[in-house]
């Protein structure tokens, strides 16, 4: 089974609309603060689906030892980090970071390619050179880091 976190927003919900159309059961969750419950979803993949109006720090080990697979799309995003730096570290690093701890199987991240700044190549290869310049970037990639150390992980940017 796959949880997504953040399956309310514009990343998230994608996501978990193509999982569904491929016949996977998925549980959704996202406390509503960016996403939108319209982008949920429709009635047609009741069976399949679960959503639940949650925050992922609240997620216990009891919990998320039920899924195989965790996609975490639940961030602050780059607009509100312009004005909620601090809030923004503590959520795309920090509550990540510990969301990912307590997680035993496999994780897909969706960081950013705001982790390389101003590339000067389009597209940007993976190799590009890392430049964070604010609290957005910086958290993702934050998180990104710990996810290498930690191993049986994808990175999207």
């Amino acid at each position: 089974m796959i949880l997504i976190t953040g399956a309310s927003g514009f990343v998230g919900s994608r996501i978990t609309q193509r999982l569904l159309e491929s016949g996977h059961k998925v549980d959704g969750i996202d406390d509503l603060s960016f996403g939108s419950i319209e982008n949920l979803p429709s009635n047609d993949f009741c069976e399949t689906f679960e959503f639940a109006k949650e925050d992922f720090n609240n997620l216990s080990v009891e919990y998320l030892s039920m899924f195989d697979t965790l996609i975490h799309c639940a961030t602050s995003n780059i607009i509100y980090a312009q004005t909620h730096e601090t809030e923004t570290f503590v959520n795309n690093a920090l509550h990540t970071i510990n969301l990912f701890s307590k997680f035993k199987g496999k994780i897909i991240y969706t960081s950013t390619a705001s982790v390389y700044n101003n590339a000067m190549e389009f597209p940007t290869k993976e190799d590009a050179p890392i430049n964070t310049v604010n609290a957005y970037d910086t958290s993702k990639r934050i998180a990104e880091l710990y996810l290498k150390e930690r191993g049986n992980y994808t990175t999207l940017r």
